[in-house]
C-alpha cells in the first residue's frame, strides 16, 4: 500500500510542498527558472550549470547556474533546442536542435554555434546524450537505444527493449548517461529507470517531483528532471542522487 506524506522543502530560499509516496525518493535540491518557452534540458562543466530552452527559435536561450542554482547570466541561441551536452575530454559544449543538426558551441556571449552533423537523427524530437568520455551519442526511440560514434556520427550499436514513457510528453524519446549508468523515464507515472552500460535494467526508482519528460539529464553527478515553465511561468529542475544509501 503507497502511504503518501506532506513533505515541505525549503532550500536556497524557495518553498515547495510535495505530496510523496513513502518508496518514492525526494530531491538533493532543486532551483527556480524562468525559460521563456520550456525548461528541455540541462548539463554541469563541474563549475556551473547550463539549462536550454526549446519550443521557439527566436526566443532560444542558454541560462547559466551557479551549483546553488542562483542565475549567473543568459545568452541567446536563435536555436529550438532539445538538449545540451558537456564533453568533460574536449571542455566543449554541443546542442541538439529541432532541426536535426548537431551543433558545437563557439561563442555563448555571441550565442555562435558551428554544425557538426547535418540533419544527423531523423527525428529531431529525440532527446540525445552523450557519455561521459564524450566517445557516443545516445538517442531512444521505440524502446531502442541508439549509440553513435561522436567523432564521425556513425551507428555504433543499438540495444532492445529500453523502458520508457508512452509517449514524447511523457519521456519516450529521452535517456540521460552518466559515467556508469543509462536513464529513461516515464514521467506520467515518475518512474525512472536505471540500467547499465550494457543495456541491463538495474533498478527502477519513483520521483517525488519532475514531471516534463523530455527534461531528462545527468549533470554534475545528479540526475535531473524538470517542471516545466511552458511559456508562461517560472519553472524548476529537481536534482536526484539515485544510488544515495
Amino acid at each position: 500500500m503507497k502511504v503518501k506524506v506532506l513533505l515541505l522543502i525549503i532550500i536556497m530560499g524557495c518553498i515547495n510542498v510535495f505530496t510523496v509516496y513513502s518508496q518514492s525518493i525526494v530531491p538533493v535540491f532543486f532551483f527556480k527558472e524562468h525559460p521563456v518557452t520550456h525548461n528541455y534540458h540541462i548539463t554541469s562543466d563541474g563549475k556551473n550549470y547550463y539549462t536550454i530552452n526549446g519550443g521557439r527559435a527566436s526566443l532560444g536561450q542558454i541560462s547559466k547556474f551557479t551549483l546553488f542554482g542562483d542565475l549567473v547570466e543568459t545568452y541567446s541561441f536563435k536555436l529550438d533546442m532539445r538538449s545540451i551536452m558537456y564533453n568533460s575530454t574536449s571542455n566543449k559544449f554541443y546542442i541538439w536542435s529541432y532541426d536535426s543538426n548537431l551543433y558545437q558551441i563557439t561563442d555563448f556571449n555571441k550565442g555562435e554555434a558551428k554544425i557538426i552533423f547535418s540533419k544527423f537523427l531523423v527525428n529531431g524530437q529525440a532527446g540525445l546524450a552523450i557519455s561521459s568520455d564524450g566517445k557516443f551519442l545516445y538517442s531512444l526511440q521505440d524502446s531502442v537505444l541508439s549509440l553513435y560514434k561522436t567523432s564521425n556520427g556513425k551507428l555504433h550499436k543499438t540495444i532492445q527493449g529500453i523502458s520508457s514513457g508512452p509517449n514524447f510528453a511523457q519521456g519516450s524519446l529521452s535517456v540521460a548517461v552518466d559515467n556508469k549508468y543509462i536513464y529513461t523515464w516515464n514521467s506520467e507515472t515518475q518512474m525512472l529507470y536505471a540500467y547499465d552500460l550494457d543495456g541491463n535494467k538495474l533498478k527502477e526508482v519513483q520521483l517525488s517531483a519532475g514531471t516534463f519528460g523530455p527534461s531528462l539529464s545527468c549533470a554534475n553527478g545528479f540526475v535531473f528532471v524538470a517542471d516545466d515553465g511552458n511559456y508562461v511561468e517560472h519553472g524548476f529542475w529537481y536534482a536526484y542522487d539515485i544510488w544515495a544509501k
